[in-house]
């Protein structure tokens, strides 16, 4: 059978179109309504992140957990400022490289600690101290804090103006600061406000912020750029894309290099969350430190490391992120940092990208209406959008790259739905109109019909008139008469078969249809009966039988059969049984156990086990020796096979589809086929018609394999009297042959449609290459039996006699017919050794 994907070009380009405005449609609706899928693709988000679980953490990131121990130990909180100054030393000692101490000494306490804690602060010189901002967004109008009096003396903490676009970062309205002392004796500030989406959880922070016309950093910002040492006249920041840390210096590393950071329009960065809180990071509690007598000596990690010193107490400063409900905002600077030092940076797809995935997605849900059974397209929907999300986890956890999950959900299946709306109204209008063409038909042979019992009756009325005595003196008018009317009956009757033919087609239209998608290509009422039944066998776990000459479409048939069946998920094992020696044949089908025979150097599984909870398609079951025919039956009966060498029974659950162009009955009847297999086979016999009962197909077929394998070159179809010439031909190889035929007369043809003369060269060298294939099986079978000695001494004695039959069988005492039948075998022989052709053999 030939391919049908030409005749689905049109199908699949209006699926394509339902696809795309499928898509549109739900782009449209993420575009003009972003929060619609916002808090669903927030938890995908949240997921991926849990998930993928713990990633590497910068080993000289130290946390100094303000815990309950410390609390019960030192006492309630906010505790004695000369405590916190005693850290700072200590921190100090150890030779921390920057301390960034996350408590925001707002208020004014005891003269003494205070003065303690800016004396700590300036001998340091590495400490760094949060501010809070409130936020607003800039398109907000009046919301900006000019009057703010803390803008001034906070000014020299800032980057200094911005130069390019702003628009869209966050701006400062109101500030808290630490107390003026303390903060001016420290090496520097971040502000500690976060982002926080819709649902309370913390994402994302805005690593800069817009302060009266001026950049301020966050506070893990500032930490980080003392870190690697790099000033503020090293940042580089392009809004909405990145902000570039140049020249870098990385501990441990001899070159300084950049660290690029990826932003959005706002200026924030999504924070790549390492783990859990009591998972991540190395943590020292406050306490600790704090009572130890022997500080430098006992805390080695603290040397070169980033310190970050915050309240992690029960009830203090806990927010929600996406790994943990209750996050130290402590473990949030250092989940900042990390993300810096460590470049785990995560960036969202963007827009051409989530266009393109939305497209794309929605015409794969707009083709999963090709399938026919709905089970199938919800697999399908199902498997794509698996392997999408499957494909979005890799991108995210490998790439940190984050796609959406949502909205290309939603196109695959909004435009499955759509597809399949579509599909069902154009069955319906497709129905409609086939069923009005029927009716229409109908009348048509209903008119036939009836002046066909007319013309029936008119004629039964003369023969009633001419009576014996008349027949024999041949009343010439009565017989004139009789004639028309029978010719007329005739046409009356070549016309009722043409509206017949004509019908067909639209009653089978959908049936066809659904056969063109197994590759079956057919328009003959037989075949597309074939199909329907196949369509309800399909259904069943019964076995089948199929049968048809060489080269109908067999296999397509079997194939068919397993994709339409509730065992599609499951393979379909193939096996030609002519194509297998017999002494092969039980351990192909049935496998075999280590040392079974000779050269048995392992087990093997056969067929049957590899078709397990599939379809085996047994083709020219016929040609199966009756010893394997008895253990086949087995299987049929039991579903146990039983392996060569082995006396163990396995159990296999396979359907078995057989295939033969032999006539089993006959084969039952000779003894040479299993009459209870045939039994068991023969249940749903399916038969398949030859080509040359199938004239109709011709030119169908003729146009479809055209199409197929003209390659390059530009014909556009064959002439109608090719299409008569081959309709008159028998085809014993049925459409494997017409499709060897086809190519014969591409290949030979310089017109843009295939003449007469063409195919009339392509068949001649069609029936040349089967008589010579027929000469050489002849030749090579008599070579078995007849020596090239006997050959000479045959054509000695033809010369001697002028090839006289009679006298060389009397010279070689052998009889005319021996005589005959050797020399034929001789001609034969040379045929064959030149390729048949008459004149070098002679």
């Amino acid at each position: 059978m030939i391919s049908g994907k030409n005749i689905y070009c049109r199908e699949f380009l209006t699926y394509l179109l339902l696809g795309l405005l499928s898509s549109l449609f739900i782009f449209s609706i993420t575009f003009f309504f972003p929060n619609i899928f916002r808090d669903w693709e927030l938890k995908t988000y949240d997921y991926r992140i849990r998930f993928r679980g713990g990633i590497e953490t910068y080993p000289e990131i130290v946390l100094i957990d303000i815990d309950d121990r410390s609390i019960d130990a030192i006492g309630r909180w906010p505790w004695d400022r000369s405590v916190h100054a005693r850290m700072i030393n200590t921190l100090s000692l150890c030779e921390a490289r920057t301390i960034a101490y996350d408590i925001l000494f707002n208020q004014p306490s005891d003269k003494n600690g205070d003065e303690l804690l800016v004396k700590a602060t300036r001998d340091v010189k590495k400490l760094f101290y949060p501010v809070g901002f409130e936020l607003t967004s800039p398109e907000i109008s009046g919301t900006k804090g000019d009057n703010d009096p803390h803008f001034e003396d906070l000014r020299p903490f800032g980057f200094g103006k911005f130069t390019g676009d702003s628009n869209g970062i966050l701006s400062v309205k109101r500030t808290i600061v630490p107390v003026k002392d303390i903060y001016q004796a420290s090496k520097g500030l971040g502000h500690i406000s976060s982002a926080r989406d819709d649902d309370g959880v913390i994402r994302r922070v805005p690593l800069i912020v817009e302060m009266d016309g001026q950049i301020f950093p966050s506070f893990a910002l500032s930490a980080v750029m003392d870190y690697l040492n790099v000033s503020k006249d090293d940042v580089v920041i392009r809004t909405g894309r990145d902000i570039t840390l140049r020249g870098a210096q990385i501990h441990g590393e001899d070159r300084r290099r950049d660290i690029i950071i990826p932003i959005d329009d706002k200026g924030m960065m999504l924070i790549n969350y390492a783990g859990t809180w009591a998972k991540t990071f190395r943590h020292y509690s406050f306490k600790k430190i704090y009572e130890s007598t022997d500080r430098k000596e006992s805390f080695p990690d603290f040397k070169n490391s980033i310190v970050v010193v915050s309240n992690t107490a029960s009830g203090y400063d806990l927010k929600p992120v996406p790994v943990d409900k209750s996050y130290p905002g402590g473990g949030i600077h250092a989940s900042i940092i990390n993300t810096i030092l460590t470049g785990n940076f995560l960036t969202e797809a963007g827009m051409p990208v989530k266009i393109m995935v939305i497209v794309l997605f929605g015409v794969i849900g707009a083709s999963g209406a090709f399938f026919i059974r709905w089970q199938i397209k919800v697999v399908f929907l199902l498997s794509s959008i698996s392997g999408y999300i499957l494909i979005n986890y890799y991108t995210f956890k490998t790439f940190g790259l984050i796609l959406d999950v949502i909205p290309p959900s939603m196109a695959v299946i909004f435009s499955s739905i759509v597809a399949s709306f579509y599909q069902v109204q154009a069955q319906r209008r497709s129905l409609t109109s086939l069923t009005g063409e029927k009716q229409k038909i109908e009348r048509e042979l209903e008119v036939i019909n009836k002046r066909l019992a007319e013309k029936e009756g008119e004629i039964k009325g003369i023969l009633s008139m001419i009576s014996a005595r008349d027949r024999q003196i041949s009343d010439l008018r009565l017989k004139e008469r009789l004639w028309a009317g029978m010719e007329e009956k005739e046409g009356l009757e070549r016309e009722k078969i043409s509206i017949l033919s004509k019908l067909s087609p639209f009653e089978f239209e959908h049936i066809r249809k659904e056969a063109q998608k197994f590759q079956i290509i057919s328009k003959n009422r037989t075949l597309m009966e074939a199909f329907d039944l196949v369509k309800k066998v399909a259904e069943t776990d019964h076995t089948v039988l199929i049968m048809g000459e060489t080269g109908t479409g067999k296999e397509l048939f079997a194939k068919a059969i397993h994709e339409m069946s509730k065992r599609c998920p499951g393979p379909l094992v193939t096996l030609n049984v002519a194509a297998i020696v017999n002494t092969l044949a039980e351990s192909e089908l049935f496998g075999h156990v280590k040392g079974a025979f000779a050269g048995a150097d392992r087990n093997r599984e056969g067929l049957f086990q590899k078709a397990d909870k599939g379809t085996i398609f047994l083709d020219e079951i016929g040609d199966l020796h009756p010893d394997i025919q008895a253990k086949l039956l087995r299987v049929l009966q039991d579903g146990e096979i039983r392996q060569v060498g082995s006396s163990n029974s396995i159990y296999v659950d396979v359907r078995v589809i057989a295939a033969t162009d032999k006539d089993l009955e006959t084969e039952v009847m000779a003894g040479r086929f299993n009459k209870a297999l045939f039994a068991r086979l023969n249940r749903y016999p399916i038969i398949l018609p030859p080509l040359r009962d199938r004239i109709e197909d011709i030119h169908y077929l003729a146009d479809e394999l055209i199409k197929r394998h003209r390659g390059d070159k530009k014909i556009s179809g064959i002439s109608q009297d090719s299409i008569g010439y081959l309709s008159g031909y028998h085809w014993p190889q049925n459409v494997r042959q017409l499709e060897n035929v086809i190519i014969r007369a591409i290949v030979n043809t310089n017109n843009q449609e295939i003449q007469l003369s063409d195919v009339k060269f392509a068949m001649e060298q069609d029936k040349r290459g089967n008589v010579l294939q027929n000469i050489r099986e002849v030749s090579e079978e008599r070579t078995q039996n007849v020596t090239e000695e006997d050959d000479h001494r045959l054509l000695d004695e033809l010369r001697k006699t002028g090839f006289s039959i009679t006298e060389a069988a009397s010279a070689l005492k052998m009889s005319r017919n021996t005589i005959t039948d050797h020399f034929k075998g001789i001609c034969f022989k040379y045929l064959a050794e030149y390729d048949g052709n008459i004149r070098d053999t002679a």
